[in-house]
């Protein structure tokens, strides 16, 4: 993402350099032809002073003045002026390059999401693990019960009917224990102390009887194998069996 918006943002710099170029010659061509008018402006202005103040124009002004004109010519009158008008200066305006993206800007953006979207896994990942999931409108629903059913379903050759009193006897136990007995067995997993009869002993707790009931092992290696792996689902039937025998 840097070299990509390095990249980007140098090509971006180059391409604002030759705008602001093409717009300082078109400045500095309509300075330049305004400066012109400007100039013709101050000549006209002097031209129309110096006729003025021309000789032809100081005798008509005496005529008419009831004046006799020799008086000027007695006195060496001055011929005409053309005083100080000018046309002006014309200014050039000026041309603001674009400054493009910053790279370093948009680096730092990224970077910015990539901690916003960090913090939104963890948080999910958190909200899982207490037995919550969010949904598309962002609310926490509760997986723990649908997960398992679709469990007992992947995990074992069940009929339909034996799949319903199977979901009717989980949606009986409430939402507390199943997270207590979840979190009861992972811990037992990461501290290497889970074994097939912790698991028979963590399913009693939820009112199950993995041994004597086979709807109640359909829900135990379901939870397993949603919970811990298929490894464990082995040992819980190992278990089971090994029970029964006894």
């Amino acid at each position: 993402m840097s070299v990509l918006g390095i990249g980007l943002g140098m090509m971006q710099g180059h391409q604002n350099e030759r705008r602001n170029y093409r717009n300082e010659r078109n400045l500095a061509n309509q300075q330049y032809g305004n400066q012109r008018m400007l100039n013709q402006q101050g000549h006209d202005l002097q031209m129309d002073m110096w006729n003025k103040t021309n000789y032809g124009a100081q005798v008509g002004h005496m005529k008419d003045a009831g004046l006799n004109p020799a008086l000027m010519y007695g006195s060496a009158g001055q011929g005409g002026t053309t005083g100080s008008q000018g046309g002006g200066s014309a200014s050039k305006g000026s041309s603001q390059m674009n400054k493009g993206v910053d790279p370093n800007a948009m680096l730092l953006k990224a970077q910015i999401e990539g901690i916003k979207a960090k913090a939104n896994s963890d948080n999910a990942s958190a909200e899982a693990s207490r037995g919550y999931q969010a949904d598309e409108s962002g609310s926490r629903t509760n997986v723990n019960k649908q997960g398992v059913i679709e469990s007992i379903a992947r995990t074992s050759n069940i009929n339909e009917d034996s799949k319903l009193k199977a979901q009717k006897k989980l949606e009986s136990i409430s939402q507390e224990e199943l997270n207590n007995t979840k979190q009861g067995l992972e811990q037992l997993k990461l501290d290497k102390g889970l074994t097939g009869n912790a698991l028979i002993d963590g399913f009693k707790t939820l009112g199950l009887d993995p041994i004597g009931n086979e709807e109640d092992m359909y829900i135990a290696r379901g939870m397993v194998a949603l919970w811990l792996g298929k490894d464990y689902v082995k040992m819980l039937t190992g278990a089971g069996r090994k029970f029964k025998q006894m």
